[in-house]
């Protein structure tokens, strides 16, 4: 398949139509501006992305990209973009919690860094089990007030993944059915959420971005090694049911399915997961979305390749795929 190519679905109930690949404008890449390299060029990936078929951009007020991605949207075709935007809970030691006037300024300002009147998605950004009531009683019905007026079409909440391997979060969160999109962490190293989160999603039409699809264990042979010691000392992994290289062991899982990299087994490894609308994927350079946009738009695994990669970290709970610290 073409890089080109856009594959589109129905996001969960929500009436959207987003593409499979989602850019994401976080984590460690920032769209370059962790390293320096401008806004211009930051913008210049929004762009790209677009021109690739991509529809849907996420980015959060901490990340520091919205005033890129508002460049970026002064010209691009407004009404054909999905947005999606952010704003946490989370308070320095001694502050008083965030009400829902907190939020909806939040919601305000990231407006105006992204040069538009409405979002169509508005997170709630990291949730945590512990922030829920709080969420429940005083910030959604605020959220909920603005969605009224037409700054926000959906609402939506995101899991801090790295506290919450588990997904207890979703756990309390997506029974009260207050949010019409859920972002959730999964990726080969952690599959729980096929068991925990997307029967409900499924089954509530919630609609999902999926995030942590790729982290360090997939770009990063050290990391990756690293990873499966742990889950191996924790007994979450039987080691010899990897029989690939000790410094590659994923190798046989590529060569079987013809993929070049780690990181383009584990993309399209999501990219059709039953119960996955969009997986996002984050760079700072144009020849990786690129590499990017075009595994998660690929084929599927083969069925024996995803079985496996399924049945050999089936009991993986801790990790996240994210580079431990130390």
């Amino acid at each position: 398949m073409d890089a080109t190519t856009s594959v589109r679905a129905p996001l969960g109930r929500t009436g959207l139509v987003t593409s499979r690949a989602g850019l994401g404008c976080g984590g460690r890449p920032r769209l370059g501006l962790r390293r320096d390299l401008g806004e211009a060029h930051a913008a210049s990936l929004v762009t790209l992305a677009f021109d690739l078929g991509v529809n849907l951009i996420d980015t959060a007020a901490t990340y520091g990209t919205e005033p890129a991605v508002g460049r970026a949207l002064r010209e691009l075709p407004r009404d054909e973009l999905i947005l999606s935007t952010k704003a946490g809970l989370w308070r320095t030691e001694g502050d008083p919690p965030p009400t829902g006037a907190d939020i909806v300024a939040s919601l305000h300002a990231s407006l105006e860094r992204l040069g538009t009147d409405r979002v169509e998605l508005f997170h709630l950004h990291g949730l945590t089990a512990a922030q829920w009531p709080l969420a429940e009683s005083e910030i959604v019905p605020a959220l909920e007030r603005e969605r009224d007026a037409g700054r926000i079409r959906h609402l939506a909440v995101s899991e801090h993944f790295n506290s919450d391997p588990g997904h207890e979060m979703f756990g309390r969160s997506l029974p009260a059915d207050r949010f019409d999109v859920a972002m959730v962490g999964f990726n080969i190293l952690n599959q729980t959420a096929r068991e925990t989160v997307f029967p409900r999603t499924i089954e509530a039409r919630v609609g999902t971005l999926i995030m942590f699809a790729v982290r360090d264990g997939f770009s990063d042979p050290a990391a990756l090694r690293t990873l499966l010691d742990r889950a191996s000392a924790s007994g979450e992994l039987h080691p010899e049911s990897l029989t690939g290289p000790v410094d590659d062991p994923l190798a046989p899982f590529r060569a079987a399915a013809s993929a070049r990299t780690n990181t383009e087994l584990a993309y399209r490894f999501c990219a059709h997961e039953p119960g996955c609308d969009v997986v996002l994927t984050g760079t700072s350079r144009p020849e990786h979305l690129r590499e990017n946009v075009a595994a998660i738009n690929a084929p599927p695994l083969p069925g024996d390749v995803t079985n496996d990669l399924r049945r050999i970290f089936s009991n993986v709970r801790t990790l996240t795929a994210q580079r431990p610290k130390t």
